[in-house]
């Protein structure tokens, strides 16, 4: 439905108007009797053609029309005019005006044509208009996403149709924004100008814009616009890039709005991010991982868990920009920890991708750490509750230090301490917090994990030296509890050690 603003001082005439246009397929028609009225009916209604006398007391048809494009220069326009000011209406066309109908000669056939080419005009406009800002956005997600370092150049910006000048500029992330609320901003930036909104992946909009001065003031002012934009939003938040120098940073500027953004995954409770920098934690995720897995092969459950915990409080702290990444590491982690201490090894893999599933998802790193709370806890709390060894599971333990590389199944371990099997199974579990085929794999793995990093011998032969007697069977619990297989941990290690010296 096309929607047609009448404007006319003459009572008349809007009648007439506003029978003829209700009659055609597809218009609707509201009328107003001066301009003052027709321009707020326009801010109320948004019509799609105004139709409107020059000549009326008060504010004329051109004061009207110019007040309205000032606000939308799109805006389709028609002025009816007679013989004698004929000089209005060609005023009128210079300042955007699409038509013009002489009201001696205005029938009802006529104004269905104009009305009828009008309509076509708008849709063409809209088409057009659609691909145009289709092809921008298409042009700045790919720009953002998978750009490359050169900078896009200002002919490149401008045949996209962006409104950027060769001036400093300033990005910003909105998450959880409607991209038309996010243009809403507009008003509130004092100091931008040439802004442009476009939506990248899911819940994020991003605003562009040159700035008009680069004085400390300039950030404040955007800094406390954002504020108070986002103080009735819930779950949104906002991240402020520096001012950079010129459309050539125009990358760095939306990254580091991104970067910022991201930052509510750390401090959930917090709106807007404008100051916060990148840290770096790859030196202490490194040493983490190392002696993660020293506890892990040592068996030490409780203190593999609180390690971790302690890792998730440097990230809360340092912050680090790679926020899939540290996920990454904390879901390698948790599947470790599982496929080393679960007795059945489906139970291990259902719940480290139960922990995966739920660690994607987090929204912030206080539910993450709730969901290792969760998973791991219990496991840990076995562990750390387990009962002192007692000399029959010491002595079992020191043998199998000394033949885990044998055959050596839970009935010989419980004839060598004069327990029954089924005595000894629960016995063991009990002080060591793992059933016996656990703890033997992974006193086996912790000894291939010895000879994988201080001998160059092949993967097959450490399987065999340390008892596993199928290389297949020995690559996939390796993968399980180390998120490599057995000959990527060897080669990765040796590049460490190379890149350490």
């Amino acid at each position: 439905m096309i929607k047609v603003l009448a404007i006319d001082d003459e009572e008349p005439i809007r009648k007439w108007l506003q029978f003829c246009i209700s009659r055609f397929d597809g218009f609707a028609c509201i009328t107003a009797a001066s301009g003052k009225e027709g321009i707020a009916l326009w801010q109320a209604q948004q019509p799609d053609i105004i139709l409107s006398d020059i000549e009326m007391p008060g504010m004329s048809g051109l004061e009207m029309l110019k007040e309205i494009q000032s606000q939308d220069e799109l805006v389709y326009s028609i002025v009816l005019t007679s013989h004698e000011d004929f000089a209005y209406a060609r005023t009128a066309l210079k300042l955007g005006t699409a038509e013009y109908m002489l009201k001696t000669e205005m029938t009802e056939d006529n104004l269905r044509q104009v009305l009828e080419k009008a309509r076509s005009e708008i849709s063409l406009r809209r088409t057009q208009g659609t691909q145009a800002t289709a092809s921008r956005e298409h042009y700045l997600q790919a720009l953002t996403l998978h750009g490359s370092e050169v900078a896009p150049s200002l002919d490149e910006l401008k045949r996209q149709g962006l409104p950027l000048e060769n001036a400093p500029v300033i990005a910003l992330d909105f998450c959880g924004c409607a991209q038309q609320d996010c243009e809403n901003l507009y008003s509130w930036l004092t100091d931008i100008s040439n802004a442009f909104c476009f939506a990248l992946e899911k819940e994020h909009s991003i605003i562009i814009a040159n700035v008009s001065c680069q004085k400390p003031s300039t950030r404040d002012n955007v800094y406390k616009a954002c504020e108070a934009f986002l103080a009735e939003a819930q779950n949104a938040s906002c991240g402020i890039s520096e001012i950079f120098a010129s459309t050539d940073f125009l990358r760095a500027a939306i990254d580091e709005a991104r970067y910022r953004c991201s930052l509510s995954f750390y401090e959930p409770d917090k709106s807007v991010f404008w100051r916060e920098t990148a840290q770096d934690i790859s030196p202490e995720e490194q040493l983490f991982q190392v002696e993660y897995i020293r506890l892990l092969l040592n068996q030490d459950f409780a203190s593999a868990y609180k390690h971790l915990k302690s890792f998730i409080s440097l990230a809360k702290q340092k912050m680090p920009r790679d926020i899939a990444a540290f996920k990454k590491t904390v879901i390698s982690s948790v599947a470790s920890f599982l496929h080393f201490a679960k007795d059945i090894s489906e139970d291990a893999d259902a719940m480290a991708q139960k922990a995966k599933q739920q660690i994607t998802l987090c929204a912030d790193i206080d539910g993450l750490d709730s969901a290792i709370t969760a998973v791991l806890q219990p496991a840990a709390q076995l562990a750390d509750t387990a009962s002192g060894l007692t000399a029959p599971i010491c002595h079992a333990i020191e043998y199998l230090e000394q033949h885990y590389a044998e055959k050596v199944t839970l009935g010989d371990i419980a004839e060598r301490v004069a327990f029954s099997p089924e005595h000894f199974s629960r016995v063991f579990s009990k002080e060591t917090g793992v059933n016996y085929v656990t703890y033997l794999n992974n006193l086996r793995m912790k000894h291939a994990v010895a000879l994988l990093e201080a001998t160059d011998m092949k993967v097959y032969e450490i399987a065999e030296k340390v008892g596993f007697f199928s290389l297949s069977y020995f690559s996939t619990a390796f993968k399980k509890k180390f998120g490599q297989n057995p000959y990527e941990y060897q080669v990765n290690f040796q590049r460490g050690k190379l890149a350490e010296s």
